[in-house]
């Protein structure tokens, strides 16, 4: 998650508190609640505004990578899911 944030504020231009801050005091929590860092975490990872896949093959709705790739994370968030897994996949992608 750290390198997550890190990128999007360096590379996607994410306005946030200083990283020695958001490290110190535990920022991150909500920083991953915010859907403008998603979207400069997309940014940072070369995904277009453009880009956008459907939630699964039979649902018309359409929605943009940075929100698809959001609701993953807290879908395992509340399930108890590998969310460590989760950030290194997507970083790596």
């Amino acid at each position: 998650m750290n390198e997550a944030i890190k990128l999007a504020i360096e590379k996607g231009g994410y306005k946030t508190v200083s990283e020695e801050h958001w490290k110190q005091y535990g920022v991150k929590e909500f920083i991953i609640l915010d859907p403008l860092f998603w979207q400069a975490l997309g940014k940072a990872l070369g995904w277009n505004e453009t880009d956008k896949l459907a939630h699964d093959l039979h649902s018309p709705d359409i929605e943009p990578l940075w929100y698809l790739f959001a609701m993953e994370y807290f879908d395992l968030v509340l399930t108890g899911g590998d969310t460590e897994k989760f950030w290194k996949e997507l970083l790596t992608r």
